[in-house]
């Protein structure tokens, strides 16, 4: 009788957690299967390296288009792999103090 009292979602969360509890031997989330890496592989991060260190001022667009892989892949590469940080340069006023 005291099963009843719960509201709907507690109790599907509740045999949820059983099923998977007796399942897994635990609560903790099973494993998720991943998407395989195409792009940013060693290969890649390797080959976009090489290219930033002749040419650092090189456009990441360019590159990309050169490269036959998407903007945001390359800019992947660069940022999260590579650890570099993309800018470009801006002409401002020079100030100078008295």
């Amino acid at each position: 009788m005291e099963l009843l009292k719960i509201p709907q979602t507690r109790r599907n969360f509740v045999i949820r957690t059983i099923k998977r509890f007796n399942e897994a031997g635990g609560v903790m989330d099973r494993a998720r299967t991943v998407r395989p890496v195409s792009i940013t592989t060693v290969k890649m991060r390797k080959v976009v390296r090489s290219r930033l260190w002749r040419n650092p001022q090189r456009s990441i667009r360019k590159m990309a288009k050169e490269l036959k892989i998407s903007r945001r892949s390359l800019q992947t590469i660069v940022k999260r792999d590579l650890g570099l940080s993309s800018f470009k340069k801006r002409k401002v006023h020079f100030l100078q103090t008295k």
